[in-house]
């Protein structure tokens, strides 16, 4: 199941594709007619809060597990901390947030500029698309139907956009 990437990458391919993409598009009734600005403007935010997410759920699950060897090996609390292997776990983490934040602003770039191309009742139809081609590659990766995923990955889409909708129809 894994996809050939190293230790928790193939997770972050999945969830900053999906996160940034499915985020974009809530977004987007609140950016009509953007401009390069600020369509960059809004994918380094995404960015900057998946990488910061990603940075401290990896660096929190890296601590406790120092920990756990602390205690199975009667060291002190925090000793851990000055060796060389938490500097490799912390090279990690770090590479790790820096894939989830690179294909968040990819994914969410890609999903700015398309989403005032093609709508259909202010719903974006190009960054939806994308996520049910998403989906439908996800499913091999799950090895589930390929149907099933992209309605899935597409009805996830069209939520976003409707909830977008309905937020910025009630609060102008």
């Amino acid at each position: 199941m894994s996809l050939g990437l190293g230790a928790g990458i193939g997770r972050y391919l999945v969830m900053g594709f999906l996160d940034s993409t499915v985020t974009a598009i809530a977004l987007s009734p609140f950016l009509p007619l953007r401009s390069g600005e600020a369509g960059v403007g809004s994918a380094l935010i995404i960015m900057f809060i998946n990488l910061v997410t990603a940075f401290m759920a990896e660096y929190t699950e890296e601590r406790r597990d120092l920990g756990k060897m602390e205690r199975s090996l009667f060291m002190r609390q925090g000793s851990m901390l000055k060796t060389k292997l938490y500097r490799e776990r912390i090279i990690e983490v770090i590479h790790r947030s820096a894939v989830f934040g690179a294909v968040s602003f990819g994914a969410a770039m890609v999903t700015e500029l398309t989403a005032d191309l093609v709508k259909v009742m202010g719903i974006p139809v190009i960054p939806i698309a994308l996520l049910g081609i998403f989906g439908s590659l996800m499913s091999r990766y799950f090895g589930g139907n390929e149907f099933v995923w992209f309605a899935f990955y597409l009805s996830i889409g069209i939520a976003a956009a409707g909830l977008g909708l309905l937020i910025r129809f009630f609060l102008p």
